[in-house]
């Protein structure tokens, strides 16, 4: 019972850090662009 609860916790964290995870990438994403746009104008 131990043992199957413990890959029961593991699994439903890898299960939402895989839901997570796009959303981060496309978070950071979106930063990374929205930085490269400032550089841009503050070039200009």
């Amino acid at each position: 019972l131990l043992w199957s609860s413990g890959d029961e916790s593991r699994g439903a964290e890898q299960a939402l850090f895989q839901t997570v995870a796009p959303f981060q990438t496309q978070v950071s994403e979106i930063e990374r662009s929205r930085r490269m746009r400032g550089k841009r104008q503050n070039l200009a």
